[in-house]
């Protein structure tokens, strides 16, 4: 019989290199900190104004859009 290691915590995802990755909701959510959530990424980006890329199926976001985003946004 094989036992499988506990796991921990799940780790935030790495930061993405360059200014052109395209980020997921979850690394979205985390730059945009609080209570946000992938699942409220995915709900709102239209509402909110930020550009997102269909990949497949997936939605995927430039980590400068973001970023621009988040500054024209002030909380």
């Amino acid at each position: 019989m094989t036992t499988t290691p506990p796991t921990g915590p799940a780790q935030p995802a790495p930061d993405p290199p360059g200014p052109g990755h395209l980020l997921t909701a979850g690394q979205v959510a985390a730059l945009l900190g609080g209570d946000i959530s992938a699942r409220t990424v995915r709900a709102y980006w239209r509402t909110w104004g930020l550009r997102a890329y269909r990949v497949g199926k997936h939605l995927r976001w430039r980590k400068t859009d973001v970023l621009t985003w988040i500054d024209n946004h002030p909380a």
